[in-house]
Protein backbone atom coordinates (compact mmCIF):
# COMPACT_ATOMS: atom_id res chain seq x y z
CA UNK A 1 0.00 0.00 0.00
CA UNK A 2 1.25 3.37 -1.05
CA UNK A 3 0.39 6.17 1.59
CA UNK A 4 -0.16 10.17 1.05
CA UNK A 5 -0.88 12.84 3.48
CA UNK A 6 -2.65 16.69 2.72
CA UNK A 7 -2.47 18.48 5.29
CA UNK A 8 -5.55 21.24 4.55
CA UNK A 9 -4.50 24.30 6.12
CA UNK A 10 -6.43 26.95 6.42
CA UNK A 11 -5.77 31.03 5.35
CA UNK A 12 -9.32 32.31 5.44
CA UNK A 13 -12.94 31.70 5.09
CA UNK A 14 -12.06 30.49 1.24
CA UNK A 15 -8.42 30.06 1.01
CA UNK A 16 -6.35 27.41 2.14
CA UNK A 17 -3.19 25.32 1.17
CA UNK A 18 -3.21 21.68 0.06
CA UNK A 19 0.49 20.64 2.38
CA UNK A 20 2.80 17.63 1.78
CA UNK A 21 5.58 17.86 4.20
CA UNK A 22 7.88 15.91 2.25
CA UNK A 23 7.21 17.38 -1.22
CA UNK A 24 5.97 20.47 -0.89
CA UNK A 25 2.47 22.73 -1.19
CA UNK A 26 -0.31 24.21 -3.01
CA UNK A 27 -2.27 27.52 -2.79
CA UNK A 28 -6.01 27.10 -3.49
CA UNK A 29 -9.27 27.75 -2.37
CA UNK A 30 -12.39 26.31 -1.84
CA UNK A 31 -15.48 25.49 -4.53
CA UNK A 32 -18.96 26.29 -3.86
CA UNK A 33 -18.23 29.89 -3.26
CA UNK A 34 -20.00 32.88 -5.52
CA UNK A 35 -18.38 35.89 -4.15
CA UNK A 36 -19.01 35.84 -0.25
CA UNK A 37 -21.94 33.34 -0.24
CA UNK A 38 -20.63 29.43 0.61
CA UNK A 39 -23.39 27.44 -0.85
CA UNK A 40 -21.80 24.22 0.49
CA UNK A 41 -24.94 23.78 3.12
CA UNK A 42 -27.24 23.61 -0.03
CA UNK A 43 -25.05 21.05 -2.10
CA UNK A 44 -25.60 19.12 1.44
CA UNK A 45 -29.40 19.48 1.27
CA UNK A 46 -29.32 18.57 -2.19
CA UNK A 47 -27.47 15.17 -1.59
CA UNK A 48 -30.31 14.53 1.33
CA UNK A 49 -33.13 15.46 -0.64
CA UNK A 50 -31.52 12.65 -3.34
CA UNK A 51 -30.36 10.06 -1.13
CA UNK A 52 -33.51 7.90 -1.39
CA UNK A 53 -34.04 8.79 -5.42
CA UNK A 54 -35.84 11.32 -5.69
CA UNK A 55 -35.17 14.36 -8.07
CA UNK A 56 -38.10 16.86 -7.31
CA UNK A 57 -37.31 20.35 -6.45
CA UNK A 58 -39.07 21.34 -3.14
CA UNK A 59 -38.75 25.53 -3.15
CA UNK A 60 -39.40 25.24 0.65
CA UNK A 61 -36.25 23.80 1.16
CA UNK A 62 -33.94 26.59 -0.35
CA UNK A 63 -33.71 30.32 -0.65
CA UNK A 64 -34.41 31.90 -3.53
CA UNK A 65 -30.45 32.93 -4.04
CA UNK A 66 -29.32 29.11 -3.45
CA UNK A 67 -31.79 28.03 -5.50
CA UNK A 68 -30.92 30.55 -8.22
CA UNK A 69 -27.25 29.74 -8.02
CA UNK A 70 -28.36 26.03 -8.21
CA UNK A 71 -29.78 26.73 -11.60
CA UNK A 72 -26.22 28.62 -12.46
CA UNK A 73 -24.20 25.62 -11.27
CA UNK A 74 -25.77 23.17 -13.17
CA UNK A 75 -27.48 20.96 -10.40
CA UNK A 76 -31.37 22.61 -10.59
CA UNK A 77 -32.96 22.69 -14.42
CA UNK A 78 -33.90 26.03 -15.13
CA UNK A 79 -37.62 25.53 -14.81
CA UNK A 80 -36.39 24.71 -11.02
CA UNK A 81 -38.82 21.99 -10.72
CA UNK A 82 -36.17 18.81 -10.74
CA UNK A 83 -32.88 18.46 -9.82
CA UNK A 84 -30.41 16.76 -12.51
CA UNK A 85 -29.68 13.05 -12.45
CA UNK A 86 -27.69 11.78 -9.60
CA UNK A 87 -24.75 10.72 -11.53
CA UNK A 88 -24.80 14.33 -13.08
CA UNK A 89 -24.52 15.58 -9.60
CA UNK A 90 -21.47 13.53 -8.38
CA UNK A 91 -19.16 14.24 -11.72
CA UNK A 92 -19.59 18.10 -11.47
CA UNK A 93 -19.22 18.02 -7.46
CA UNK A 94 -16.09 15.04 -7.94
CA UNK A 95 -14.70 17.51 -10.29
CA UNK A 96 -14.40 20.83 -8.86
CA UNK A 97 -13.65 19.32 -5.20
CA UNK A 98 -10.97 17.43 -7.23
CA UNK A 99 -9.99 21.26 -8.97
CA UNK A 100 -9.70 22.33 -5.91
CA UNK A 101 -7.63 20.64 -3.57
CA UNK A 102 -5.53 19.84 -7.23
CA UNK A 103 -5.06 22.49 -9.73
CA UNK A 104 -4.36 21.42 -12.91
CA UNK A 105 -0.06 21.85 -13.36
CA UNK A 106 -0.13 22.74 -9.69
CA UNK A 107 2.05 21.12 -7.20
CA UNK A 108 -0.16 19.51 -5.25
CA UNK A 109 -1.72 17.00 -8.62
CA UNK A 110 2.13 16.39 -9.06
CA UNK A 111 2.53 15.28 -5.95
CA UNK A 112 -0.54 12.66 -6.18
CA UNK A 113 0.00 11.69 -9.77
CA UNK A 114 3.75 10.60 -8.61
CA UNK A 115 1.88 8.93 -5.66
CA UNK A 116 -0.38 7.39 -7.99
CA UNK A 117 2.59 5.84 -10.15
CA UNK A 118 4.37 4.65 -6.84
CA UNK A 119 1.31 2.79 -6.17
CA UNK A 120 1.62 0.59 -9.28
CA UNK A 121 -2.24 -0.42 -9.23
CA UNK A 122 -1.75 -1.47 -5.57
CA UNK A 123 -3.89 0.51 -3.43
CA UNK A 124 -2.98 4.30 -3.21
CA UNK A 125 -4.17 5.65 0.85
CA UNK A 126 -4.94 9.05 0.89
CA UNK A 127 -4.87 10.43 4.32
CA UNK A 128 -6.53 14.30 4.51
CA UNK A 129 -5.45 15.67 8.38
CA UNK A 130 -7.39 19.13 9.25
CA UNK A 131 -6.12 21.07 12.59
CA UNK A 132 -9.08 20.78 15.38
CA UNK A 133 -9.65 24.51 15.10
CA UNK A 134 -9.64 24.58 11.55
CA UNK A 135 -13.53 25.03 10.96
CA UNK A 136 -12.76 28.87 13.00
CA UNK A 137 -11.04 29.92 9.81
CA UNK A 138 -13.02 27.60 6.83
CA UNK A 139 -15.01 24.76 6.51
CA UNK A 140 -12.80 22.72 4.47
CA UNK A 141 -13.00 19.63 7.40
CA UNK A 142 -16.62 19.22 6.08
CA UNK A 143 -16.51 18.57 2.34
CA UNK A 144 -16.87 15.06 1.09
CA UNK A 145 -13.42 14.71 -0.59
CA UNK A 146 -14.35 11.03 -1.13
CA UNK A 147 -15.93 12.05 -3.95
CA UNK A 148 -12.70 13.47 -5.53
CA UNK A 149 -13.30 12.44 -9.55
CA UNK A 150 -10.11 13.89 -12.09
CA UNK A 151 -11.91 14.24 -14.81
CA UNK A 152 -11.67 10.69 -15.87
CA UNK A 153 -12.93 8.31 -13.02
CA UNK A 154 -13.83 8.73 -9.40
CA UNK A 155 -10.64 7.88 -7.68
CA UNK A 156 -12.63 6.22 -5.27
CA UNK A 157 -13.47 3.22 -7.49
CA UNK A 158 -9.76 2.75 -8.42
CA UNK A 159 -7.87 1.49 -5.66
CA UNK A 160 -7.68 4.88 -3.65
CA UNK A 161 -8.78 4.76 -0.45
CA UNK A 162 -9.56 7.66 2.19
CA UNK A 163 -8.68 8.36 5.81
CA UNK A 164 -8.93 11.07 8.11
CA UNK A 165 -6.55 12.66 10.84
CA UNK A 166 -7.86 15.41 13.25
CA UNK A 167 -4.60 17.25 14.30
CA UNK A 168 -5.07 18.49 17.96
CA UNK A 169 -3.43 18.71 21.56
CA UNK A 170 -3.00 14.70 22.70
CA UNK A 171 -0.68 12.35 21.56
CA UNK A 172 -2.28 9.42 19.44
CA UNK A 173 -3.19 6.21 20.75
CA UNK A 174 -0.93 3.17 19.89
CA UNK A 175 -2.59 0.36 17.85
CA UNK A 176 -3.42 -3.07 19.73
CA UNK A 177 -2.78 -5.45 16.96
CA UNK A 178 -4.41 -9.16 18.24
CA UNK A 179 -4.75 -12.44 16.32
CA UNK A 180 -8.73 -12.62 16.83
CA UNK A 181 -11.07 -9.30 16.50
CA UNK A 182 -13.92 -9.82 19.16
CA UNK A 183 -16.90 -7.29 17.65
CA UNK A 184 -19.89 -5.73 19.68
CA UNK A 185 -23.03 -5.70 18.06
CA UNK A 186 -25.90 -3.46 19.19
CA UNK A 187 -28.63 -2.65 16.65
CA UNK A 188 -31.19 0.30 17.60
CA UNK A 189 -34.75 -0.63 16.16
CA UNK A 190 -35.51 2.98 18.14
CA UNK A 191 -37.50 5.14 15.69
CA UNK A 192 -38.99 8.73 15.61
CA UNK A 193 -41.06 9.88 12.97
CA UNK A 194 -41.45 13.21 14.14
CA UNK A 195 -37.85 13.80 13.10
CA UNK A 196 -38.37 11.46 9.66
CA UNK A 197 -37.11 8.36 11.16
CA UNK A 198 -38.54 5.60 9.89
CA UNK A 199 -39.08 1.90 11.58
CA UNK A 200 -35.99 -0.37 11.05
CA UNK A 201 -36.44 -4.39 10.84
CA UNK A 202 -34.82 -7.13 11.46
CA UNK A 203 -33.34 -7.66 8.52
CA UNK A 204 -31.06 -4.98 9.16
CA UNK A 205 -28.96 -7.22 12.23
CA UNK A 206 -29.25 -10.39 9.71
CA UNK A 207 -27.37 -8.76 6.95
CA UNK A 208 -24.18 -7.91 9.08
CA UNK A 209 -24.51 -10.98 10.59
CA UNK A 210 -24.72 -12.73 7.23
CA UNK A 211 -20.91 -10.94 6.52
CA UNK A 212 -19.43 -11.33 10.40
CA UNK A 213 -20.69 -15.34 9.18
CA UNK A 214 -18.24 -15.31 6.77
CA UNK A 215 -15.14 -13.90 8.69
CA UNK A 216 -16.02 -16.17 11.57
CA UNK A 217 -15.20 -19.17 9.59
CA UNK A 218 -11.54 -18.31 9.35
CA UNK A 219 -11.47 -18.00 13.16
CA UNK A 220 -10.69 -14.29 12.95
CA UNK A 221 -13.70 -12.47 14.11
CA UNK A 222 -16.08 -13.32 16.96
CA UNK A 223 -19.38 -11.54 17.01
CA UNK A 224 -21.50 -10.68 19.89
CA UNK A 225 -24.69 -9.49 19.37
CA UNK A 226 -25.81 -7.21 22.99
CA UNK A 227 -29.74 -7.72 22.29
CA UNK A 228 -28.93 -11.55 22.07
CA UNK A 229 -26.52 -11.85 24.79
CA UNK A 230 -28.98 -9.61 26.89
CA UNK A 231 -31.60 -10.96 26.08
CA UNK A 232 -33.91 -7.78 26.37
CA UNK A 233 -33.22 -4.31 24.22
CA UNK A 234 -30.05 -2.61 23.48
CA UNK A 235 -30.54 0.07 25.60
CA UNK A 236 -27.43 2.22 26.50
CA UNK A 237 -27.37 1.12 29.45
CA UNK A 238 -27.05 -2.06 28.53
CA UNK A 239 -24.36 -1.12 26.70
CA UNK A 240 -22.56 0.40 29.58
CA UNK A 241 -23.15 -2.89 31.90
CA UNK A 242 -22.00 -5.06 28.84
CA UNK A 243 -18.54 -2.91 28.48
CA UNK A 244 -17.98 -3.30 32.21
CA UNK A 245 -18.84 -6.35 32.99
CA UNK A 246 -16.22 -7.71 30.15
CA UNK A 247 -12.40 -7.50 30.11
CA UNK A 248 -9.64 -9.40 28.92
CA UNK A 249 -10.27 -11.73 26.51
CA UNK A 250 -14.18 -10.82 25.98
CA UNK A 251 -13.07 -7.43 25.97
CA UNK A 252 -14.90 -6.01 22.85
CA UNK A 253 -12.25 -4.68 20.02
CA UNK A 254 -15.04 -3.22 17.70
CA UNK A 255 -17.88 -1.52 18.20
CA UNK A 256 -20.62 -1.62 15.89
CA UNK A 257 -23.93 0.62 16.12
CA UNK A 258 -26.51 0.02 13.72
CA UNK A 259 -29.46 2.67 14.20
CA UNK A 260 -30.50 6.17 13.75
CA UNK A 261 -28.09 8.86 13.95
CA UNK A 262 -29.25 13.06 13.95
CA UNK A 263 -26.90 16.00 13.86
CA UNK A 264 -29.19 18.68 16.11
CA UNK A 265 -29.71 20.29 19.20
CA UNK A 266 -31.40 18.82 22.87
CA UNK A 267 -32.88 21.11 25.07
CA UNK A 268 -31.42 20.81 28.27
CA UNK A 269 -34.11 21.77 29.57
CA UNK A 270 -37.18 19.70 28.49
CA UNK A 271 -35.06 16.97 26.36
CA UNK A 272 -36.67 18.32 22.75
CA UNK A 273 -34.60 17.23 20.29
CA UNK A 274 -34.36 19.56 16.95
CA UNK A 275 -32.48 18.90 14.04
CA UNK A 276 -30.40 20.76 11.98
CA UNK A 277 -28.19 24.26 13.13
CA UNK A 278 -31.00 26.11 12.37
CA UNK A 279 -33.22 26.37 15.34
CA UNK A 280 -32.28 28.89 18.62
CA UNK A 281 -35.13 28.03 20.82
CA UNK A 282 -36.88 25.25 22.14
CA UNK A 283 -39.52 24.28 20.00
CA UNK A 284 -41.53 23.27 23.04
CA UNK A 285 -44.56 25.81 23.66
CA UNK A 286 -44.61 25.41 27.45
CA UNK A 287 -40.02 25.47 27.37
CA UNK A 288 -38.64 28.04 25.01
CA UNK A 289 -34.99 27.57 26.26
CA UNK A 290 -32.06 28.75 24.62
CA UNK A 291 -31.04 25.90 22.52
CA UNK A 292 -26.83 24.54 23.17
CA UNK A 293 -24.61 24.19 20.26
CA UNK A 294 -25.59 21.25 17.77
CA UNK A 295 -23.94 18.30 17.98
CA UNK A 296 -24.17 14.28 16.64
CA UNK A 297 -26.59 11.82 18.98
CA UNK A 298 -27.12 8.09 18.25
CA UNK A 299 -30.54 6.88 18.79
CA UNK A 300 -30.65 4.44 21.48
CA UNK A 301 -33.93 2.83 23.10
CA UNK A 302 -34.89 2.64 25.91
CA UNK A 303 -36.28 0.25 27.83
CA UNK A 304 -39.62 0.78 26.60
CA UNK A 305 -38.55 1.15 23.07
CA UNK A 306 -38.80 4.42 22.70
CA UNK A 307 -35.82 7.02 21.38
CA UNK A 308 -33.05 8.05 23.71
CA UNK A 309 -30.90 10.47 21.69
CA UNK A 310 -27.56 9.78 23.40
CA UNK A 311 -24.79 12.76 22.44
CA UNK A 312 -21.32 11.73 21.06
CA UNK A 313 -19.78 13.26 24.29
CA UNK A 314 -21.76 10.84 26.37
CA UNK A 315 -20.95 7.99 24.27
CA UNK A 316 -16.69 9.00 24.05
CA UNK A 317 -16.44 9.22 27.59
CA UNK A 318 -17.74 5.89 28.54
CA UNK A 319 -15.76 4.26 25.54
CA UNK A 320 -12.35 6.16 26.61
CA UNK A 321 -12.13 4.09 30.06
CA UNK A 322 -11.57 0.88 26.97
CA UNK A 323 -9.24 2.32 24.84
CA UNK A 324 -5.51 1.37 24.21
CA UNK A 325 -3.60 2.03 27.74
CA UNK A 326 -0.63 0.67 28.98
CA UNK A 327 -2.63 -1.53 31.99
CA UNK A 328 -4.53 -3.35 29.23
CA UNK A 329 -2.36 -5.13 27.29
CA UNK A 330 -2.90 -9.10 27.13
CA UNK A 331 -5.75 -8.61 24.70
CA UNK A 332 -6.02 -6.06 23.10
CA UNK A 333 -8.72 -2.89 23.70
CA UNK A 334 -11.22 -0.61 22.03
CA UNK A 335 -9.97 -0.09 18.20
CA UNK A 336 -12.78 1.23 16.08
CA UNK A 337 -16.33 2.59 16.15
CA UNK A 338 -18.24 1.42 13.00
CA UNK A 339 -21.21 3.67 13.24
CA UNK A 340 -23.87 2.41 10.20
CA UNK A 341 -26.44 5.60 11.77
CA UNK A 342 -26.96 8.02 9.38
CA UNK A 343 -24.87 11.80 9.54
CA UNK A 344 -23.01 10.48 12.13
CA UNK A 345 -20.07 11.49 10.67
CA UNK A 346 -21.38 15.18 10.18
CA UNK A 347 -20.31 18.53 11.40
CA UNK A 348 -21.44 21.61 9.79
CA UNK A 349 -21.38 23.89 11.93
CA UNK A 350 -19.45 25.11 15.15
CA UNK A 351 -15.70 26.31 16.28
CA UNK A 352 -14.30 22.87 16.83
CA UNK A 353 -14.48 19.87 14.39
CA UNK A 354 -15.36 17.64 17.41
CA UNK A 355 -19.61 18.45 17.10
CA UNK A 356 -20.15 15.27 14.82
CA UNK A 357 -20.46 12.10 16.37
CA UNK A 358 -17.52 10.45 14.69
CA UNK A 359 -15.18 13.55 15.43
CA UNK A 360 -16.32 13.69 19.31
CA UNK A 361 -15.65 9.80 19.55
CA UNK A 362 -12.17 10.77 17.91
CA UNK A 363 -11.76 13.63 20.93
CA UNK A 364 -12.58 10.66 23.09
CA UNK A 365 -9.35 8.44 22.15
CA UNK A 366 -11.12 5.87 19.64
CA UNK A 367 -8.10 4.80 17.15
CA UNK A 368 -10.72 4.90 14.59
CA UNK A 369 -14.02 5.49 13.90
CA UNK A 370 -16.06 4.52 10.36
CA UNK A 371 -18.83 7.07 9.89
CA UNK A 372 -22.05 8.22 7.85
CA UNK A 373 -21.24 11.61 6.51
CA UNK A 374 -24.60 12.07 5.33
CA UNK A 375 -27.68 9.78 5.26
CA UNK A 376 -27.89 6.19 4.36
CA UNK A 377 -30.83 3.93 3.06
CA UNK A 378 -31.44 0.83 5.03
CA UNK A 379 -30.28 -1.47 1.66
CA UNK A 380 -27.06 0.82 1.21
CA UNK A 381 -26.18 0.45 5.25
CA UNK A 382 -26.67 -3.53 4.66
CA UNK A 383 -24.25 -4.08 1.70
CA UNK A 384 -21.54 -1.93 3.46
CA UNK A 385 -21.64 -3.68 6.40
CA UNK A 386 -21.82 -7.27 4.68
CA UNK A 387 -18.53 -6.33 2.85
CA UNK A 388 -16.77 -4.41 5.19
CA UNK A 389 -16.68 -7.35 7.51
CA UNK A 390 -16.04 -10.06 4.94
CA UNK A 391 -12.90 -8.13 4.01
CA UNK A 392 -11.73 -7.37 7.34
CA UNK A 393 -12.26 -11.23 7.88
CA UNK A 394 -9.81 -11.37 5.22
CA UNK A 395 -7.22 -9.46 7.74
CA UNK A 396 -7.45 -6.63 5.25
CA UNK A 397 -6.83 -3.02 6.49
CA UNK A 398 -9.59 -0.85 7.25
CA UNK A 399 -9.09 1.30 4.75
CA UNK A 400 -9.32 -1.59 1.99
CA UNK A 401 -12.09 -2.63 4.12
CA UNK A 402 -13.69 0.55 3.61
CA UNK A 403 -12.71 1.13 -0.19
CA UNK A 404 -14.27 -2.47 -1.04
CA UNK A 405 -17.53 -2.05 0.93
CA UNK A 406 -18.12 1.70 -1.00
CA UNK A 407 -18.10 -0.98 -3.85
CA UNK A 408 -20.53 -3.05 -2.36
CA UNK A 409 -23.01 -0.08 -1.98
CA UNK A 410 -23.41 0.36 -5.74
CA UNK A 411 -21.24 2.47 -7.69
CA UNK A 412 -23.97 3.82 -10.02
CA UNK A 413 -25.98 5.40 -6.92
CA UNK A 414 -25.81 7.68 -4.34
CA UNK A 415 -24.47 6.32 -1.13
CA UNK A 416 -20.74 4.83 -1.95
CA UNK A 417 -19.32 8.41 -1.29
CA UNK A 418 -20.92 8.47 2.67
CA UNK A 419 -19.25 6.81 4.75
CA UNK A 420 -15.99 8.03 6.00
CA UNK A 421 -13.02 6.74 8.24
CA UNK A 422 -11.49 8.72 10.67
CA UNK A 423 -7.71 7.15 11.80
CA UNK A 424 -5.86 8.25 14.91
CA UNK A 425 -3.09 6.11 15.87
CA UNK A 426 0.97 6.07 16.01
CA UNK A 427 2.42 4.15 13.01
CA UNK A 428 -0.83 2.52 11.28
CA UNK A 429 -1.33 4.72 7.94
CA UNK A 430 -4.05 2.30 6.57
CA UNK A 431 -5.66 0.76 10.06
CA UNK A 432 -4.74 -2.44 9.98
CA UNK A 433 -5.91 -4.68 12.91
CA UNK A 434 -4.23 -8.34 12.46
CA UNK A 435 -0.78 -8.94 12.36
CA UNK A 436 1.94 -10.28 13.75
CA UNK A 437 4.72 -8.49 15.43
CA UNK A 438 8.26 -9.02 15.16
CA UNK A 439 9.19 -9.65 18.41
CA UNK A 440 10.77 -5.98 20.34
CA UNK A 441 14.23 -5.77 21.82
CA UNK A 442 14.10 -5.80 25.61
CA UNK A 443 13.10 -2.40 26.74
CA UNK A 444 11.81 -0.35 29.26
CA UNK A 445 9.96 1.40 26.37
CA UNK A 446 7.88 -1.60 25.02
CA UNK A 447 5.55 -4.66 26.18
CA UNK A 448 5.28 -8.06 24.09
CA UNK A 449 2.08 -9.54 25.16
CA UNK A 450 2.57 -13.79 24.52
CA UNK A 451 -0.99 -14.33 23.54
CA UNK A 452 -2.13 -11.95 21.13
CA UNK A 453 0.79 -9.98 20.19
CA UNK A 454 0.34 -6.33 21.10
CA UNK A 455 2.50 -3.68 21.21
CA UNK A 456 2.13 -0.69 22.95
CA UNK A 457 4.62 2.22 22.75
CA UNK A 458 5.56 3.46 26.31
CA UNK A 459 8.20 6.20 25.18
CA UNK A 460 8.39 7.55 21.45
CA UNK A 461 11.83 6.37 20.02
CA UNK A 462 11.84 8.29 16.39
CA UNK A 463 14.57 7.31 14.26
CA UNK A 464 14.16 11.06 12.68
CA UNK A 465 11.98 13.45 13.33
CA UNK A 466 10.21 14.85 10.52
CA UNK A 467 7.12 17.29 10.17
CA UNK A 468 4.67 14.71 9.53
CA UNK A 469 5.69 13.24 12.50
CA UNK A 470 5.26 16.64 14.38
CA UNK A 471 1.59 17.15 12.76
CA UNK A 472 0.60 13.61 13.61
CA UNK A 473 1.72 13.68 17.32
CA UNK A 474 0.36 17.09 18.36
CA UNK A 475 4.27 18.41 18.37
CA UNK A 476 3.34 21.51 15.43
CA UNK A 477 0.27 22.41 17.64
CA UNK A 478 1.79 22.67 20.60
CA UNK A 479 4.69 25.19 19.39
CA UNK A 480 1.78 26.80 17.80
CA UNK A 481 -0.01 26.71 22.05
CA UNK A 482 3.24 27.04 24.23
CA UNK A 483 5.64 29.91 21.58
CA UNK A 484 2.62 32.57 20.71
CA UNK A 485 4.72 34.96 21.85
CA UNK A 486 7.57 36.33 19.63
CA UNK A 487 9.78 36.97 22.35
CA UNK A 488 9.47 33.43 23.53
CA UNK A 489 9.24 32.06 19.88
CA UNK A 490 13.18 33.92 19.06
CA UNK A 491 14.51 32.30 22.43
CA UNK A 492 13.56 29.13 21.45
CA UNK A 493 14.68 29.72 17.65
CA UNK A 494 18.17 31.29 18.89
CA UNK A 495 18.79 28.16 20.63
CA UNK A 496 18.88 26.20 18.00
CA UNK A 497 20.87 28.93 15.81
CA UNK A 498 17.85 29.40 13.26
CA UNK A 499 19.12 31.96 10.97
CA UNK A 500 17.48 35.33 12.00
CA UNK A 501 16.65 36.34 8.17
CA UNK A 502 14.70 32.88 7.22
CA UNK A 503 12.71 33.83 9.57
CA UNK A 504 9.22 34.20 8.27
CA UNK A 505 6.81 38.02 9.82
CA UNK A 506 5.66 36.85 13.47
CA UNK A 507 1.57 36.48 12.85
CA UNK A 508 -0.89 37.64 14.71
CA UNK A 509 -1.97 34.77 16.97
CA UNK A 510 -4.52 32.92 14.55
CA UNK A 511 -2.28 32.58 11.71
CA UNK A 512 0.25 30.65 15.06
CA UNK A 513 0.30 27.23 13.59
CA UNK A 514 1.11 28.17 9.54
CA UNK A 515 4.07 30.27 11.18
CA UNK A 516 5.50 27.33 13.04
CA UNK A 517 5.47 24.70 10.48
CA UNK A 518 6.45 27.60 8.09
CA UNK A 519 9.61 27.36 10.63
CA UNK A 520 9.90 23.51 10.75
CA UNK A 521 9.69 23.15 6.95
CA UNK A 522 12.90 25.16 6.45
CA UNK A 523 14.78 22.95 9.20
CA UNK A 524 13.25 20.14 7.11
CA UNK A 525 15.02 21.68 4.05
CA UNK A 526 18.09 22.22 5.94
CA UNK A 527 18.21 25.49 7.36
CA UNK A 528 20.16 24.51 10.02
CA UNK A 529 24.31 23.94 9.97
CA UNK A 530 23.40 20.36 11.24
CA UNK A 531 21.18 19.85 8.61
CA UNK A 532 17.30 18.32 9.03
CA UNK A 533 17.39 19.07 13.15
CA UNK A 534 13.48 18.81 14.44
CA UNK A 535 14.46 16.42 17.19
CA UNK A 536 16.84 19.47 18.46
CA UNK A 537 14.32 22.14 18.48
CA UNK A 538 11.51 19.54 19.90
CA UNK A 539 14.51 19.22 23.14
CA UNK A 540 15.01 22.72 23.45
CA UNK A 541 11.25 23.28 23.67
CA UNK A 542 11.26 20.44 25.94
CA UNK A 543 14.22 22.34 27.80
CA UNK A 544 12.28 25.89 28.06
CA UNK A 545 8.89 23.84 28.71
CA UNK A 546 9.49 21.10 30.83
CA UNK A 547 5.78 20.67 32.24
CA UNK A 548 4.63 20.01 28.69
CA UNK A 549 3.63 16.67 28.36
CA UNK A 550 4.22 16.33 24.91
CA UNK A 551 7.64 18.04 24.52
CA UNK A 552 8.89 15.63 27.35
CA UNK A 553 7.40 12.46 25.60
CA UNK A 554 8.86 13.14 22.30
CA UNK A 555 12.52 14.69 23.36
CA UNK A 556 15.50 12.20 22.57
Amino acid sequence: MEFIEFFLNPHNEREFEVINTQYGKTKTTLPFFDGEIDYRTALIRVLEITSDGTTEFNPHRFRSYEANWLVQAGFLNQEKTHFYSISVILFKLGQQLYQSLFPKGDKSEEILKAALQRAGGDELHIQFSFEANSVKTNRAADYPWELLHDGMRFLAWHKVSFSRYIVYNDSAPNLPLVNKLNVLFVCSEAFDLAQGMKQLGQSDRQAIKTGLELASQEGHIHLTDLAEEIRGISTFNALQRYLTEHRGEKQAHILHFDGHGLYGKKCHKCGKIHAGITPQKCGNELCGENLPPAQGYLVFADEQGQPDYVSAAKLGATLQNLTPSYKNINHGSLAVVVLSACQSGMAVAGESLFNGTAQKLIHHSIPAVVAMQYSVSVKAAKDFAEQFYRALGQKDSLSAALRQARIAMDIEGNHWYRPVLYLRWDDNEGGKLFGKLNPPQKSSTSVQAKEFNVLIDIKHQPDTMNLKALIKNGILNQLAISFNDEDIADILLNTIDFPGHMRPIFPSKGKMLGYWQEICQQIQNGVLTGGNDLQLLVDEAADIFPANPIFQKYRS
